[in-house]
């Protein structure tokens, strides 16, 4: 029903299952069908080129042999699933617990000076806006982290 609004708990586990870091996501239902979706894929060697398929499964994200922390890739989409076009659309997202940014965000269709995020090694928001979506029509943010906790 429009109006209605959901919460969860989103929890990002390690390998040992432990919980590293949990967000609250909050939905609307309004009557625009829009649907966004996070995939995420496996960067080990950070060097900004996924090195796996982006998933919507869970990734173990853990040290790499030689010490270093892995980076995940992660890419936010919306999609307008309507027939009329919809107004702004601002992506949010943070860099999770035991995580910095390893891959500054891009999207070559957000708006010019919408861009907030971390500095490369930081943790932070990353936010960038679309000034509207056509029926039909996709936006993609992607950006990347880093592991660096125990």
């Amino acid at each position: 029903t429009v109006g209605v609004v959901n919460t969860s708990i989103i929890s990002l586990k390690n390998s040992a299952g432990t919980v590293l870091d949990t967000a609250t996501d909050v939905t609307t239902i309004t009557n625009a069908p829009v649907r966004l979706s996070k995939l995420q894929a496996k960067d080990n060697n950070c060097d900004g080129v996924a090195d796996t398929a982006y998933t919507s499964n869970v990734l173990p994200i853990t040290r790499n042999a030689d010490g270093s922390g892995q980076c995940v890739l992660y890419q936010l989409t919306v999609k307008n699933l309507g027939a009329s076009a919809i107004g702004r659309f601002n992506f949010y997202d943070y860099t999770p617990e035991a995580m910095v940014m390893s891959k500054a965000p891009s999207c070559t269709t957000c708006e010019v000076g919408s861009f907030i995020a971390p500095a490369i090694g930081q943790s932070g928001a990353v936010k960038a806006s679309v000034a509207s979506i056509n029926s039909n029509e996709s936006h993609s943010l992607e950006f990347g982290v880093k592991y660096v906790g125990n």
